[in-house]
């Protein structure tokens, strides 16, 4: 899904409903029934493992989003001075350390082919 296309706005459309209606005292969104912040195994245990067994993926922790995040902002284009402070990073180094193996160029050249929608569905379905 692209948030500028029509599922994208919907989808931001229904998620900012969602936070409107579940403000709680202590502000967080996605809280436990004390309202106190999630704890991570919680998260894992209960939310990312059983969507990673459903989806026939190997076990991943949450560290794993930061790695495909920083290659969605490698790829976008994003200014790398930004993308570096968005990871928290103190160096280009460190950054690139962390971004694809693949050369961008050959990350690129691969996805240019294909259509949006063909990329979104290989977002969207479970891998083979």
């Amino acid at each position: 899904m692209l948030l500028h296309d029509r599922e994208g706005k919907e989808a931001l459309r229904i998620l900012k409903q969602f936070i409107k209606k579940n403000r709680t005292p202590s502000g967080l969104i996605f809280h436990s029934r004390h309202d106190t912040p999630l704890i991570e195994t919680n998260v894992l245990h209960d939310g990312l493992y059983p969507a990673l067994k459903a989806l026939n993926l190997p076990k991943a922790g949450l560290h794993a989003f930061r790695h495909g995040c920083n290659r969605r902002w490698e790829l976008a284009g994003l200014n790398p001075a930004v993308h570096r402070q968005q990871m928290g990073h103190s160096s280009a180094a460190m950054t690139a350390r962390y971004t694809g193996e693949i050369p961008l160029q050959h990350v690129r050249q691969a996805f240019s082919g294909l259509k949006t929608r063909q990329l979104e569905n290989m977002e969207n379905e479970p891998a083979a």
